[in-house]
């Protein structure tokens, strides 16, 4: 099972580091950078609350014109998704953005193309 959601939507980063752990589930941050003005969202926050092995970064799967506001572009889909998969074997995976909204989030392009290969993918709910 995956699920998308963006750190955006989430008021307390506490309660999100609780549900990942409730489901047993691994973050893969799908942002370029994984930086956030909040440092408990940044890559070395959520290791820090979430513990290496819930956490890895995958920013083959981001949005390359993130700071332009072009068109969703996505860094390297296949090496991405790939990653993700293996990850999914594993267990349960969280894709983990920035954004408050899927419909204009690159997370979606993802979550679909893992939809195509199999994968069950859903929001999950804050």
């Amino acid at each position: 099972m995956i699920w998308t959601t963006g750190y955006a939507r989430w008021k307390k980063p506490d309660a999100f580091t609780t549900e990942v752990l409730r489901l047993g589930a691994r973050v893969a941050d799908i942002r370029m950078r994984p930086w956030s003005r909040d440092p408990r969202w940044r890559a070395a926050g959520l290791i820090s609350r979430l513990g290496r092995d819930h956490y890895v970064g995958v920013p083959a799967l981001g949005n390359v014109n993130y700071k332009s506001g072009g068109p969703i572009a996505i860094k390297d889909l296949d090496a991405g998704l790939a990653i993700v998969l293996d990850q999914e074997r594993r267990g349960p995976v969280v894709l983990l953005c920035g954004c408050a909204e899927p419909a204009s989030c690159h997370r979606t392009v993802v979550a679909e193309a893992l939809r195509k290969r199999g994968s069950d993918v859903e929001e999950l709910p804050v």
